[in-house]
C-alpha cells in the first residue's frame, strides 16, 4: 500500500524538480542572450569605426536591394548606388551645398513627421465642399 503521505512528497518533489528545472533553463537562456548582446556590440564597434577620413552622410532606399548613399571621402563628396550586383559610383557632389539635419530649421521628430503626413494625406482624400454639395443634389 501507498501511503498518502508518502505519495504527496513524492508528488512535492516532482514539482520542485520541475520548477527547478524550467528556472535553471531561464537562466541559461538569459545568459546566451547577455552574451549575444555583448558579443554583437564588439562586432559592431570594430566594424562600424568611424574613420577619420570616410564618412556615411546620407543613404536612402529606392528599391528592393537598391539604395542611394552619400559618402564623404576625404575632402570630396560622392553619390553611389549599391545593388545586389555592386556598387557604382555615379558622381562627385557639391559638399558645400549638401543640406543636412543641422542646416533646416524643423526638428528630426518622428511624431511630427507623422502627424503632418497624415494630415496631407487626408487634405488629398477630402473633396472640396462645392463639390460634395452638387454630388448630394444629383442624386
Amino acid at each position: 500500500m501507498i501511503h498518502k503521505p508518502l505519495f504527496a512528497l513524492v508528488q512535492e518533489f516532482q514539482l520542485i524538480e520541475a520548477i527547478g528545472t524550467v528556472l535553471f533553463v531561464l537562466v541559461i537562456f538569459l545568459v546566451v542572450m547577455y552574451l549575444a548582446y555583448v558579443v554583437s556590440k564588439l562586432i559592431g564597434k570594430r566594424y562600424n569605426a568611424a574613420g577619420r577620413n570616410l564618412q556615411l552622410i546620407e543613404t536612402m532606399a529606392i528599391a528592393p536591394n537598391k539604395q542611394l548613399y552619400i559618402v564623404r571621402a576625404a575632402d570630396k563628396t560622392f553619390l553611389l548606388a549599391s545593388t545586389k550586383d555592386g556598387i557604382t559610383c555615379l558622381g562627385e557632389l557639391d559638399g558645400d551645398k549638401l543640406v543636412t539635419v543641422q542646416d533646416t530649421d524643423e526638428p528630426l521628430d518622428f511624431a511630427a513627421a507623422l502627424r503632418k503626413a497624415a494630415q496631407e494625406r487626408l487634405s488629398k482624400n477630402k473633396k472640396p465642399e462645392i463639390e460634395k454639395g452638387a454630388e448630394d443634389d444629383e442624386t
